[in-house]
């Protein structure tokens, strides 16, 4: 039985430090959790959860604004897109457009974190 909890307790750990070559966002109806990758890659996956009793729209952008990805989420389904040709110093941005959440950066290497949304 001990061991059975041990095991728990180690596996969720490992679960909650994020995967190795993907950022994990999960929308909620009052907050945003994010966990980002631990290794850099040329490409790596961005995984949207929607969480929500509403569709979300929104797009991936690049340091300078321009659209990479665009993602229609049906509501308690999951999209997933892949950022090609990406670069640890450059920071790309998750931008719901409807419902509308806050601007939310896609930082590597950053421990899972939670923000609440804005109206």
């Amino acid at each position: 039985m001990k061991i059975f909890i041990l095991m728990f307790l180690f596996l969720s750990e490992l679960r909650s430090e994020g995967s190795s070559y993907s950022f994990i966002i999960k929308l909620h109806p009052m907050k945003i959790f994010v966990s980002s990758p631990r290794e850099i890659a040329k490409e790596l996956a961005v995984i949207v959860e929607n969480e929500t009793l509403a569709p979300v729209w929104g797009k991936i952008v690049d340091p300078e604004g321009k659209p990479v990805n665009y993602l229609a989420i049906p509501s308690q389904q999951t999209r997933s897109v892949l950022l090609k040709n990406y670069q640890k110093d450059q920071t790309y941005y998750f931008v719901s457009e409807s419902p509308p959440f806050q601007k939310l950066p896609l930082e590597f290497n950053k421990k899972p974190y939670q923000l609440p949304a804005t109206k």
